[in-house]
């Protein structure tokens, strides 16, 4: 069957399925109350996602990137639960790819000739990722007090898996990877301005609107809560500083990401988060180590004293430096928040060894303990690691870890061997922007949320994209083999 008959009968099917479904909301309408109507407004939404993401997966890969950075708000459904913004846009964005990408990559030709030629990274990283969503259902399902509310959490970590597909299968087919990680870096600067803009609200007008009160102001712009907002700020500082010490973005383009760079670091220091300044000093870190090699080290350590000097010249007007000043050095207090984490840690500690194998059950935690800092609310664990012991124990962590380190891996051999510049510098931004990650969800774990999947998938796709440049380059006949032709 050719690709046009594929697409043909695509096109059929499409058509055929929107007959149904406009016969259905037809009746719908006919009938429709409360419940019904707001299920057809759903619907109808769903459908007119689905359809632009088919005719365009470029667009769904951008709707589902921007919902994910929405993270702050939820939507009610039934049953007394919500779901966020990328959740909702996640499903008719899958269903339109799926359907446009069977018209492109038949079955058959898939498994006996792509298969072939994908490399081991992206294979471990879709097998340990699904096995790590197996161990966390089954756990739930074993262990879990209440099971429902742990499938909740399961539920969300597969539509963040399914992001993670969707995301893969588009990126280097309908949008370059070097446009992927542009538009990833411009979300983050733009829910920077988006904080920083309800910070100085704030602090002038005395509105609270967009900014965390507990009990410190904290800014955290389009995102669940500060240290979130600041762990992705984090990502988007130090991935930007790569871009531009490395020379890959030039003239207009350099200046609006060094313009977003800017925002993300002040945005980054007016989220008050620890962690995630610790997160981003660990990145910057990583950079520096890479650039040991090379003659830019030197020139390294000079932009980053020309950054601090300028984040200085634009904090100061405001009179913030003491407050930033007191809260970094806070770092190694034990009180507060700090102490109730690690109290957290010491319970969940105590208790993981009754399941040590398979853990307590995704997010169980919280069903077995209140925080009585928060009005009895459930409790949960702020590390990622520990959270991942806890819910799934050895066995998930193990897996989760092996998934880590077989990215990093990929990116490491990037950074060393690539021919492409573009490709080490992506690979070098991605991989200081998940040191920072790892770092800052030693504090708050935000893994769940569908972003961390979304750059995840970048990150296996570049290394695909380097495995396939490395395949073609063997293939071809070296310099004596061309002179003894």
């Amino acid at each position: 069957m050719t690709p046009q008959t594929h697409k043909r009968s695509a096109q059929y099917s499409a058509a055929s399925i929107a007959i149904v479904l406009a016969i259905f909301l037809g009746y719908l309408l006919s009938v429709s109350n409360g419940f019904t109507l707001a299920a057809l407004v759903a619907l109808s939404s769903g459908i007119f996602v689905a359809g632009v993401a088919f005719y365009s997966p470029r667009l769904g890969f951008y709707a589902l990137l921007i919902s994910s950075m929405l993270g702050r708000f939820e939507i009610p459904i039934v049953w007394e639960s919500s779901l966020r913004p990328d959740q909702l846009v996640l499903l008719p964005v899958l269903v339109g790819v799926a359907i446009r990408l069977s018209t492109t990559l038949p079955l058959r030709s898939f498994w006996s000739a792509r298969l072939s030629r994908v490399s081991t990274t992206v294979i471990f990283a879709f097998v340990g990722l699904a096995l790590y969503l197996a161990v966390n259902a089954l756990s739930s399902f074993l262990f879990s007090p209440q099971p429902w509310q742990s499938y909740k959490i399961v539920l969300w970590l597969v539509l963040s898996f399914l992001a993670f597909s969707a995301t893969y299968f588009v990126v280097g087919r309908y949008v370059g990877l070097r446009e992927a990680l542009l538009a990833i870096l411009a979300s983050g600067f733009i829910s920077a301005a988006v904080g920083i803009f309800f910070f100085l609200l704030f602090l002038y007008t005395g509105s609270t609107f967009g900014v965390q009160q507990d009990p410190n102001p904290k800014a955290y712009g389009t995102f669940f809560e500060a240290n979130i907002f600041g762990s992705f700020q984090a990502f988007s500082s130090i991935g930007g500083i790569v871009l531009l010490h490395l020379g890959q973005v030039r003239g207009r383009a350099a200046g609006w990401v060094a313009i977003g760079t800017t925002l993300s670091i002040v945005a980054l220091a007016l989220s008050f988060t620890r962690a995630a300044w610790l997160g981003f000093l660990t990145a910057l870190l990583v950079l520096i180590f890479f650039q040991l090699r090379g003659g830019r080290f030197l020139v390294l350590i000079l932009r980053l004293v020309m950054i601090a000097f300028g984040f200085s010249l634009i904090l100061a007007p405001i009179g913030l430096f003491p407050a930033l000043l007191a809260r970094f050095a806070s770092i190694g207090e034990t009180s507060g928040s700090v102490e109730i984490r690690r109290e957290d840690a010491q319970t969940a500690l105590a208790e993981w060894p009754s399941s040590p194998i398979l853990g307590l059950g995704t997010n169980s935690y919280g069903q077995r303990h209140l925080d009585p800092t928060q009005d009895y609310a459930a409790d949960y664990l702020g590390n990622l690691f520990l959270t991942v012991l806890y819910d799934t124990g050895l066995v998930g962590l193990l897996i989760l870890l092996v998934v880590f380190g077989i990215i990093g891996g990929a990116l490491i051999r990037i950074v060393r061997n690539s021919k492409s510049s573009w490709q080490s510098a992506s690979a070098l931004a991605l991989l200081c922007g998940l040191a920072a990650w790892l770092v800052a969800y030693n504090s708050t774990n935000a893994f769940w949320f569908s972003y961390n999947w979304v750059i995840l998938a970048v990150a296996v796709r570049l290394s695909q994209s380097f495995y396939q440049s490395q395949s073609k380059y063997k293939k071809l006949p070296s310099l004596g083999r061309i002179g003894r032709v």
